[in-house]
């Protein structure tokens, strides 16, 4: 006889400062549609996830010298395949940690776009598109799809006056 268990748990990773800023704007435009504003928008907003949220883990700021780490196992085999000297590869991890310190999600999905914006360069390369091999600076590379990524607006600067570059 098979036996099944009532009880589930489920854990789902959500971010409850974005959730209550939600439901407040949520409550906001409510109140204001039916001319009733609540007084306790924020302590709706606490108690609706209450309700809905039995209990809750904290995640605490990721600690630099870990997120060093983790940048670091995933770099590593992009740096062996494009045998970037040690010195490189250590620069390339501060660059990289301290630009997604925040979201370490992104660190795979920027490994993996940086690998095809200089896979890109090399076609061009290849094709005498562009002159050189400029696809051999790739601490250049890094900076400028980290900028284009993480900053757009200034990336928007640099790509309509490069000499802004050296005021930086």
């Amino acid at each position: 006889k098979e036996r099944r268990s009532k009880e589930a748990v489920f854990l789902i990773a959500a971010d409850a400062d974005a959730l209550r800023r939600h439901l407040r704007l949520r409550e906001t435009e409510t109140a204001i549609d039916s001319g009733a504003p609540r007084d306790d928008i924020g302590q709706y907003a606490d108690d609706y996830l209450r309700k809905i949220v039995k209990a809750s883990l904290t995640m605490k700021p990721i600690i630099a010298d870990d997120m060093r780490g983790f940048v670091g196992d995933q770099l590593e085999a992009f740096a062996t395949a494009r045998k970037l000297r040690d010195e490189d590869t250590s620069l390339l991890v501060e660059l990289v940690s301290a630009a997604l310190r925040h979201n370490p999600r992104r660190v795979k999905e920027f490994v993996a776009d940086l690998e095809l914006q200089l896979r890109f360069i090399e076609g061009r390369e290849k094709s005498e598109a562009i002159l050189g091999e400029p696809s051999k600076d790739v601490l250049l590379a890094a900076k400028l799809l980290l900028l284009e990524e993480e900053w757009p607006d200034l990336y928007k600067v640099l790509r309509r006056d490069y000499e802004v570059l050296a005021q930086w």
